[in-house]
């Protein structure tokens, strides 16, 4: 197929992607604490302490002595230490590149914990470490941090840097910490934009290119901001070099007739001690053509900046063609991979048909396919090329071992870079031009837990357990928990047996409407419980009884679906959703029908919606906004077939992640529709 954009295709097929994406355990991070070094694990779905243990080559006994509050079991998306072994001892094959720094004595600063955030992402903020924190922060218990709490954290720089270090700390107040290369503080009521600046002798350019969110609207009481510690230096070093260097500035000045030393000092803005100081033998009185010596006139300094604005530029055909590229694992060779495979080709060509829309719209751009053959080798081969730092917009990796290498680039040449599928990475915490698109789950939980407090403020909250059902789901429950605490909202927990709801019965209210949220979520535990759900429905027919579940049981079958979810009156959560009766998504299919010979895939999510979602999103606010959109991005809207897109920064310095979630109701009617939580 022909097209008018321009289009450079460099295409080596070959991929294989899935959500679920392993890791390699030499990309594990490790903290320290007590002298003893830990890998920071994530627990996986399903996972139990055999095979975690297996996997790091370490006893179940030495997980729950490094984890005492594992006992009563994991929980999915926990995070948990396992003792690092020294490798030459062969008692531990995995290894780490994480390096130990060491630290000087340093002060403290403090950060109040955000919604989702955890000590490990905490530690990576500031790049320091969990041990520092805890140290810090004794009142800690069990390394969980709550929403809201303020805690210290240190102030510490790398050897290297200490000199750099003594120099800033000597000016640095309580509300400062410093690490690495950056100094953190935290905005105090009655300081602005200005104010922080001109204490750090920086500019407001300099302090907004370390905190690239940073603006006067967002600068806001009790936040955190980073600061160029180098710089901080180097301008102060350079500021006294020119006080010094004013101070012994001099010139030479014949005195008039009747003129007083007032007089000439107010002649040149200095005061009378200034002049004595430069005039050994200043006489009391002068007389004409007497010759004084006057200090360098003394700079006036503005009350206010005056700040400029860099107007936007879209981008269009008739002034630029965009620079896009691509990186996508393909392996169209490895006939193993094709299911895989015709995913990510199902993706790439959805994205292909949101570049058609924006060529119909005037836009223009040269696109670079890449493979990237699951191979770290093989993307910083892709990088190497000199057309990479040319780009305009980068798409992809899919592996989370691949998306560090393509961070650093991005980082490094300041491109925007589009982080299409895997969740399990942290490079959005450091990198600023980074789009997380599907939502990292400690801040999932956060996003759902909120939109469940604004939906059902009102209801009366059932949390449901069953005797002899493993609660794959009790980490979201709890997350539910906390927010319906910190909300005020009441709630009750049930057990139930698989073979009648009583006790969900004597749980329920007839003067509210009813929402029964399982702490399990396996089809097997569902088979088992929703039987009785339904019947005591069915029984209670004068109550509103609803369902709250989750977004893997929008694959279960459609049996399920028809006999439980609709019947019951079902909400779940989920970070995608697709009305394939939707006039706009029927097209879809039509046209890439069409276009491709074939139909989208019956995947959840459909890879090829996702293609053409991303496609449309990213290229309508290139279109919109220029190549810098990062400072409108939050603002920008555009409707997505299966996908919506609301991104929002960590922090001031931080990439961004999209905190967009669905509620999909499966009504009684054997309807189903969808509220989008933004």
């Amino acid at each position: 197929m022909r097209s008018n954009f321009r289009f450079a295709l460099v295409l080596f097929f070959c991929f294989a992607i899935s959500f679920q994406i392993l890791s390699q355990t030499n990309n594990y991070p490790v903290i320290q604490n007590n002298g003893k070094k830990y890998y920071v694990y994530v627990v996986q779905q399903s996972e139990g302490l055999y095979s975690i243990s297996k996997k790091f080559n370490v006893t179940q006994d030495e997980i729950t002595a490094a984890n005492p509050e594992i006992k009563d079991g994991l929980k999915n998306g926990q995070e948990i230490r396992i003792p690092v072994k020294n490798s030459t001892n062969g008692n531990n094959t995995a290894t780490s590149t994480t390096t130990t720094t060491t630290v000087q004595p340093s002060t403290t600063g403090y950060h109040t914990v955000a919604a989702g955030e955890t000590l490990y992402s905490i530690s990576r903020m500031y790049n320091i470490s969990v041990d520092d924190i805890l140290k810090l922060n004794p009142d800690i218990e069990n390394g969980v941090v709550k929403t809201g709490k303020t805690i210290k954290v240190s102030q510490q720089q790398k050897t290297q840097d200490a000199k750099a270090s003594s120099t800033t700390s000597s000016s640095l107040g309580s509300s400062t910490s410093t690490s690495d290369s950056y100094i953190y503080h935290t905005i105090e009521d009655g300081e602005t934009l200005y104010s922080v600046s001109k204490k750090y002798d920086l500019s407001i350019d300099d302090v907004q290119a370390t905190n690239p969110g940073l603006t006067t609207s967002s600068f806001s009481t009790g936040k955190v901001i980073r600061l160029d510690s180098l710089k901080i230096v180097t301008n102060r070093k350079i500021k006294a070099e020119k006080e010094l260097l004013s101070a012994n500035r001099t010139f030479e000045y014949i005195a008039e007739k009747k003129e007083k030393i007032e007089d000439v000092a107010d002649k040149f803005n200095v005061t009378i001690a200034d002049l004595k100081k430069v005039n050994s033998k200043l006489p009391n009185k002068l007389s004409k053509g007497d010759k004084i010596l006057i200090p360098s006139l003394k700079p006036v300094i503005a009350d206010t900046p005056v700040q400029t604005i860099t107007p936007v530029t879209p981008v269009n055909s008739s002034n630029t063609v965009a620079q896009i590229a691509v990186l996508l694992p393909f392996m169209v060779n490895e006939k193993e991979k094709k299911q895989e495979r015709d995913r990510m080709v199902e993706y790439y060509e959805g994205f292909l048909m949101a570049l058609n829309d924006a060529k119909s719209a005037g836009f223009s751009a040269d696109v670079y396919v890449y493979d990237t053959k699951a191979s770290d080798a093989e993307v910083k081969n892709i990088l190497s090329k000199s057309e990479m730092k040319k780009m305009n917009l980068i798409i992809g990796p899919a592996f989370d071992e691949q998306v560090k290498i393509l961070s650093d680039f991005s980082l490094a040449n300041n491109i925007p870079l589009v982080i299409p599928f895997t969740s399990k990475n942290d490079s959005y915490q450091s990198n600023p031009n980074i789009y997380q698109v599907n939502i990292p789950q400690n801040y999932l939980y956060t996003e759902v837990c909120n939109a469940f407090v604004k939906e059902f403020r009102n209801y009366n909250v059932i949390l449901l357990n069953a005797t002899g059902i493993s609660n794959d789901k009790a980490d979201f429950t709890d997350a539910l928990t906390s927010a319906l605490k910190q909300a005020g909202i009441s709630y009750k927990n049930v057990t139930m047996t698989t073979t009648n709801a009583d006790a969900v019965d004597a749980a329920l209210s007839s003067n509210k409407s009813n929402i029964i949220v399982p702490s399990f979520s396996t089809s097997t535990s569902l088979e088992k419980v929703l039987p009785q759900i339904k019947k005591l429905k069915e029984k209670k027919s004068s109550e509103i009884i609803r369902l709250f579940g989750y977004p893997e049981w929008q694959t279960y079958s459609k049996v399920v679906r028809l006999n439980y979810l609709h019947p019951i009156d079902t909400y779940i959560y989920s970070t995608f959703y697709a009305s394939l009766s939707s006039s706009a998504t029927s097209t879809f299919r039509e046209d890439f029908a069409k276009t491709y010979s074939k139909d989208i895939k019956p995947t959840f999510p459909k890879f090829g919606l996702l293609g053409y979602d991303t496609g449309k999103y990213f290229l309508g606010a290139i279109q919109k906004y220029g190549y810098n959109f990062q400072n409108s991005i939050s603002s920008f809207y555009q409707p997505g077939l299966q996908m919506d897109f609301h991104f929002e920064r960590v922090n001031y310095w931080s990439g961004f992640i999209n905190k967009s979630v669905y509620f999909i109701h499966f009504d009684n009617n054997a309807s189903v529709d969808a509220t989008i939580f933004r």
